[in-house]
């Protein structure tokens, strides 16, 4: 029912080590699904102060697989996958999720394009903090949603403004938003919720240790009805000492007539996932194996996003903690009830908040994080 070709650049992995997967009390009564994990190296290329990338020539192959109904459950980059590949070039892999329920034919299911919306994030640094703009990118999103598009994912695409030569984006970050543009005029339109939640990294010469609350946000959504597309680190940071506060920008969507309706649909899990790679770039983990495994239990995989905890597990290798974010439809059997959720996020210090607007921060100062998370619907 799922399939894995993801594949390390020297050919030796194994399956990283993990949380445990979520046990069913009774079989899930739900559609399964078949996944697959397409590797995808990228050539990134160093010009002066710019940094570009191949990235469209993969577009097509992706689009391919969505001809054969596949979902893009997401594409991103394999953590700190960057090899040597000539002169001012590295190689990068990136990965394409996908999945579709078991079972599911050509005729079963309306069709949809893909379309690529190009955006850019803008940094505005000082001593202590770099603060992004993703004003265009929220824009951007809330254009093509009114017209009917359906966001799938949004990722870095390799092109950005750099200081030195050694790949770092410091100055403006490019980003590629996709999305899914039905064929059919009765495809439901889809509204979008934008969180802001803030975590701490506490960094020394061998570890990194990092202080979230990321279940507490998740499972609060998906109690209100909501469905989570993207976690996406926006490149805001504060330093204090060896102290980071980072900003993560969460994209969550509900179909845009059932805004006010608070029926949970999906339950949600967090699977931690421990990704190994080497200094020289060279992946020694496969998390496909964990992916098609969920799938076959029903869960779809919203996407991987990096926890910042990291430490040195030998000579010349890191391993890193990843969060996966998996969620599936509730589909309740006879007799066993639905999953439970609390009103509010579970932590403690989590409040949240309901702006009428996007909070902007003068370019001249840091931003200030509070011990709670921001949310604007658009």
């Amino acid at each position: 029912m799922g399939t894995s070709s993801s594949t390390s650049q020297n050919g030796e992995v194994t399956v990283g080590r993990h949380s445990p997967l979520p046990q069913d009390v009774q079989p899930y009564q739900g559609s399964f699904l078949e996944c697959l994990v397409i590797s995808i190296p990228l050539k990134f290329r160093s010009k002066y102060n710019a940094v570009a990338s191949d990235i469209d020539d993969h577009y097509p192959a992706i689009s391919r697989y969505l001809e054969q109904r596949y979902t893009l459950n997401t594409f991103c980059p394999l953590p700190k996958s960057f090899r040597p590949a000539g002169f001012n070039k590295v190689e990068v892999l990136y990965e394409a999720i996908f999945s579709k329920p078991v079972g599911l034919t050509t005729s079963q299911q309306n069709g949809a394009d893909l379309l690529i919306e190009r955006s850019t994030v803008h940094y505005e640094n000082s001593r202590r903090a770099r603060v992004a703009d993703s004003s265009d990118i929220m824009n951007k999103i809330t254009r093509r949603s009114s017209e009917g598009g359906r966001l799938i994912n949004l990722e870095i695409n390799g092109h950005g403004v750099t200081r030195g030569i050694n790949f770092q984006m410091t100055r403006g970050m490019g980003v590629d938003i996709l999305f899914e543009i039905p064929r059919e005029a009765t495809t439901p339109k889809y509204a979008y919720q934008v969180i802001n939640v803030p975590f701490t990294v506490i960094a020394t010469m061998r570890h990194q240790a990092s202080h979230c609350d990321w279940l507490g946000p998740f499972l609060y959504h998906l109690s209100q009805g909501w469905k989570l597309v993207r976690v996406f680190i926006d490149g805001s940071r504060e330093r204090n000492g060896r102290e980071f506060t980072v900003n993560s920008t969460w994209i969550f969507e509900k179909e845009a007539s059932k805004v006010e309706d608070s029926t949970p649909l999906y339950e949600g899990i967090i699977i931690e996932y421990y990704h190994k790679v080497t200094s020289r770039g060279s992946v020694k983990t496969d998390w496909g194996p964990i992916i098609v495994e969920m799938g076959r239990r029903g869960w779809e995989l919203a996407c991987v996003q990096e926890s910042g905890e990291m430490h040195v597990s030998g000579l010349g290798t890191v391993e890193m903690k990843l969060n996966m974010f998996f969620q599936r439809r509730i589909v309740v059997a006879r007799g066993v009830p639905p999953p439970t959720y609390s009103s509010r996020p579970s932590s403690r210090d989590t409040t949240l908040h309901l702006p009428h607007q996007r909070q902007l921060y003068p370019p001249s100062e840091a931003p200030s994080y509070p011990p709670s998370y921001r949310s604007e619907r658009f």
